[in-house]
């Protein structure tokens, strides 16, 4: 397959599921140029991910056999659920929290959403580029897809967060963040186990990550103040 057609396997799903979610905000969609702004910068932080995960896995590697299920937790819910995470929260929080463009709770998802698949295309371009057809295929319905959905349940209560009293928002931050982190973090945990029983586990998984998010889509969208 040419490099040509690999780069658009590599880029079309997190393209498509950026528009799908993009669609759900009916009320009062957001300027399409800050939702491609929070994209560029979730791809361009996917550097910075790789900074601080190599010499973390290093330090983690040196510590517990990488192999160990100690070893698969750390590399799982810490090198990358955690850095990731907080990378991507850092766009968020940075690039478009304060905008007033953010003014509707499901805003939260759509440029959460925005900085997860913007990690996540670049990421995938990495990966696919190195395994081919094989890769992007299998990619392209579990990992771009689980990145969407982490950035779903973050941006699911920092939209809220915009809704509650100032005192109140740091705990909406911290849900968001953790939810994020745990589910991503339990994502990677069951395909790293190495245990082919164990990592089918991921299909069933990932269908209850679908129904959790799109239940907190539909909320959110329910609840903005611009419906009707």
């Amino acid at each position: 397959m040419s490099l040509d057609h690999l780069m658009i396997l590599a880029v079309m799903p997190g393209f498509l599921l950026m528009v799908y979610f993009y669609k759900r905000d009916k009320h009062e969609p957001e300027p399409q140029e800050k939702v491609q702004k929070v994209l560029g910068w979730g791809a361009a932080v996917s550097l910075l991910a790789i900074v601080i995960e190599l010499p973390l896995q290093y330090l983690f590697n040196q510590l517990v056999p990488e192999q160990s299920w100690a070893g698969i937790f750390l590399s799982a819910f810490v090198v990358a659920a955690t850095v990731e995470e907080f990378c991507k929260y850092g766009v968020m929080r940075k690039c478009i929290y304060d905008d007033p463009e953010f003014n509707e709770p499901y805003d939260g998802v759509v440029y959460c959403v925005a900085a997860s698949l913007g990690f996540a295309i670049a990421e995938n371009v990495l990966y696919v580029l190195g395994g081919g057809l094989g890769v992007a295929i299998l990619r392209a319905f579990l990992a771009v897809p689980a990145h969407a959905l982490f950035g779903v349940f973050m941006g699911y209560f920092l939209g809220r967060s915009k809704f509650v009293e100032p005192e109140h928002r740091f705990k909406f931050h911290v849900y968001g963040l953790s939810f994020a982190i745990v589910t991503h973090g339990l994502y990677d945990f069951v395909l790293m186990s190495g245990i082919p029983k164990i990592q089918l586990t991921v299909l069933p998984l990932m269908g209850l990550f679908w129904m959790i998010g799109l239940w907190k889509v539909k909320t959110l969208v329910a609840a903005s103040p611009f419906k009707g």
